[in-house]
């Protein structure tokens, strides 16, 4: 007899007039919108998955061992303006080739392959053009690129450009055979460690629950109308089963409608997706794809969810039919309530400061943090029914007397509808303090103040040298040797830096005594290296290069150097470049190290001339460019996953209330016709839903500070730094607020009909 009940619910929900289809389209659209963000969180590991796996593919596996001919390729990282750009430099001996994925011919030395967008760069910026003379032959095809928008090449370059110890390319990709143990140990480290998990954690924690929240006020939408309709039917003799399986039909039937829609509306997205980008990320809208079987769980798990909601909200009227028909007051919530909260605070404290270790302290913050959480929603109706007392007690403005009459008299009813907003401000504030905690543990150096750059540049580069220093934005160029030599009588190896004095004036401070014909020995940044050269009774150091050794004199005078940014550089003597000892030969260098002006377009021009005179060679040294899923680009992604949040908490919020306010229409009425004016009216409806709403996100807001300060303490992190970075949550959300709740006074403007008066 089950079918029956649930036919009627479905006749419940398409047979009730203009009102019934208000409601059945109001709430399918709102799961039609909750439907579409989930697909789309739900296919972001999809995209991170697929963009590990093209990454992949496009990665040379090399030869067990260094060996003549065949293709070699050394990857370099460089950037136009704000973009990352990779050069894939390519040294091929004309024999059979394996081709990376998307590149139909290697090039030659000459000739390059580039990605679509880094062809049309090439067409209208100045800077692709003077890192790329060579001839474009060919583009690659979106097999061979993560993103559309990426910026690629292969460049080919002489054999003789790329390192010696660079090995052949023996194919691409993990599934070829003959990989390295090397290569090897790196994949099984990317499958312990996938960004898509974290990311399916982040959207987990920060999305689902305002997500949840929304749908469940969807499925709430005009409760009082539905729940009178349930009374009755009870009252016409059927049974509290038969009663839910009519609530049931009727909640599944327009999840299932708004689920279809969702579905629909994200498939339409999804190929427009491909010029969308969420902070620097763009993908293929193939990319961004959700299972067909994951689409029907999805389904089945929003109608369950809708009917279980519906279920639970509903069983107080069919309980008690004729309490709900006549309104009756509903029972004051118990102050038991507030325990949940409390322990939840208690947690959060004890975390702060129980003496015990670090995994115990983050145990108990991550469960004061999910008691806090639950405990929030269950302590609001409590707050709320006391001040509706209150408010109704004292001397207040009508419109707050009224306001308050209705809070104590339904005290479970405003704190539903902002119940999913409170929970979304504890959440982004939780949120953004746990990503400032993040991008604490991982921010880089600040290299803001510094007025001078430097940039290493890996062995081979000798010839470089000259070019480089004849460069007008170069301000010093020094070079890197360790050397056998012989100090105190004793074999002992010398590191040797080989500079001009103005070039170490640029570098380091300290060389004001530096005179060039020179040898010193010499201590940067703090480096003893006093077992090296001790000048007391060494004057000599010998020092070998290739065939024949170099008796270089040693001045009594010690360079104490301090790079002028931090660096790991080390140093036993200092000879600059016109001594006598070199015979004007200095030995071919380890490394270059580059000084140069702190700006951006002085470290193009460096990018710019090593991509034309040395495409091969890779470059180290600060940059601002962000690649990859570094903490900005994770913060980035979080960031988007809370304003979605923050928009969904908004948007059922004003659904909510507009509904709300358009079911006490006929309730207004008869106090409108006994003379109280619409303002008030207005007024009355707008403070029934702005004082659980502030006092909801007090709560929310001073549990939020309590994590706050616990997570400084925990982790020894500055508090105001954490506020500073969780304040753009706080704004936001309460700029959504009176977003929402603008829409009261809008709605509750409206004409008294006969109609009204007669339902009243």
């Amino acid at each position: 007899m089950i079918a029956p009940w649930l036919r009627l619910g479905l006749r419940l929900a398409v047979a009730g007039g203009h009102r019934a289809a208000g409601r059945l389209a109001l709430m399918a659209c709102g799961v039609a919108v909750g439907t579409t963000v989930l697909l789309g969180a739900l296919s972001v590991p999809a995209v991170i998955s697929e963009q590990a796996a093209r990454e992949q593919a496009r990665t040379p596996v090399l030869a067990d061992t260094p060996a003549a001919g065949g293709v070699r390729m050394v990857p370099v990282d460089d950037a136009i303006g704000a973009r990352p750009l990779t050069r894939v430099a390519v040294a091929a001996d004309g024999r059979a080739q394996m081709l990376p994925p998307g590149v139909a011919v290697l090039p030659a030395t000459g000739e390059v392959v580039v990605s679509p967008a880094l062809a049309r760069l090439l067409e209208v910026d100045e800077r692709v053009r003077g890192r790329f003379p060579q001839r474009v032959v060919g583009t690659i095809g979106p097999a061979g690129l993560v993103a559309p928008d990426e910026l690629r090449a292969y460049v080919g370059v002489p054999a003789g450009q790329v390192p010696a110890e660079v090995p052949p390319v023996v194919g691409f990709g993990s599934a070829v055979a003959g990989r390295t143990a090397s290569t090897a140990a790196g994949a099984a480290w990317a499958d312990a460690f996938t960004t898509e998990r974290v990311m399916a954690f982040a959207f987990a924690l920060f999305l689902l629950a305002p997500l949840g929240a929304f749908l469940a006020t969807c499925a709430r939408l005009s409760a009082v109308s539905r729940d009178r309709r349930l009374a009755a039917i009870r009252l016409l003799g059927a049974t509290r089963r038969q009663a839910q399986l009519v609530n049931a039909g009727e909640n599944a039937l327009v999840t299932a409608v708004g689920t279809a829609l969702g579905t629909v509306l994200f498939v339409a997205l999804r190929p427009l997706s491909g010029s969308w980008h969420l902070g620097r990320f763009h993908w293929h809208p193939a990319d961004a794809r959700v299972s067909a079987p994951m689409i029907v769980a999805v389904g089945v798990a929003l109608i369950g969810y809708a009917v279980l909601v519906a279920a639970v909200a509903s069983a107080p009227a069919i309980r008690s039919p004729l309490a709900a028909r006549r309104d009756a007051p509903a029972a004051a919530p118990s102050p038991r309530r507030l325990l949940i909260l409390a322990a939840g605070a208690v947690l959060v404290a004890a975390a702060a400061l129980v003496p015990a270790g670090f995994t115990v302290r983050a145990a108990l913050l991550a469960a004061g943090v999910l008691t806090c959480a639950a405990g929030l929603t269950l302590a609001l109706p409590v707050l709320t029914s006391r001040a509706g007392r209150a408010f109704a007690a004292v001397p207040t403005p009508v419109a707050l007397r009224l306001a308050g009459r209705r809070l104590d008299h339904t005290p479970s009813v405003a704190p539903r509808l902002v119940a999913g907003i409170v929970v979304c401000v504890f959440v982004s504030a939780i949120g953004l303090v746990a990503a400032s905690t993040y991008a604490a543990w991982t921010r880089p150096g600040e290299h803001n103040g510094a007025s001078t750059l430097s940039y290493e540049l890996p062995a081979g580069n000798a010839a470089l040298v000259p070019d480089l220093r004849a460069q007008p934005f170069v301000t010093g160029v020094a070079a890197t040797r360790t050397l056998p030599g012989v100090v105190t009588g004793q074999p002992h190896p010398v590191p040797v830096l080989v500079a001009d004095c103005a070039d170490l004036r640029h570098m380091f401070t300290g060389a004001q005594d530096c005179r060039d014909g020179q040898a010193y020995p010499a201590s940067i940044d703090g480096t003893d290296t006093s077992d090296t050269t001790d000048t007391t009774d060494t004057t000599i150091v010998e020092i070998t290069t290739g065939d024949k050794t170099i008796k270089v004199p040693v001045a009594a005078t010690k360079l104490t150097l301090q790079s002028r940014l931090p660096s790991s550089r080390n140093a036993a003597i200092v000879v600059t470049r016109a001594a006598p000892a070199w015979q004007g030969q200095p030995p071919a260098p380890d490394s270059i190290i580059v000084s140069l002006h702190a700006s951006e377009a002085d470290t193009d021009r460096l990018y710019q001339f090593l991509a034309v005179h040395a495409p091969a060679t890779a470059v180290q040294g600060y940059t601002p460019v962000q690649r990859g899923f570094d903490p900005a680009a994770m913060l980035t992604l979080i960031a988007a996953g809370l304003a979605i949040a923050v928009l969904l908490s908004g948007a059922a919020f004003a659904a909510a209330a507009t509904d709300r306010v358009i079911e006490r229409r006929p309730a207004n009425s008869s106090l409108a016709v006994l003379g109280t004016p619409r303002r008030q009216l207005a007024a009355t409806e707008l403070a029934f839903l702005a004082v659980p709403l502030a006092m909801g996100v007090a709560i929310a807001l001073a549990a939020a500070a309590l994590v706050l300060l616990t997570a400084a303490n925990l982790l020894n992190l500055d508090p105001a730094q954490l506020s500073a970075d969780a304040a753009p949550a706080v704004w936001a959300t309460i700029a959504v607020l009176l977003a929402a709740l603008a829409v009261v006074p809008a709605a509750s403007r409206h004409r008294i009909t006969p109609e009204h008066l007669r339902r009243q």
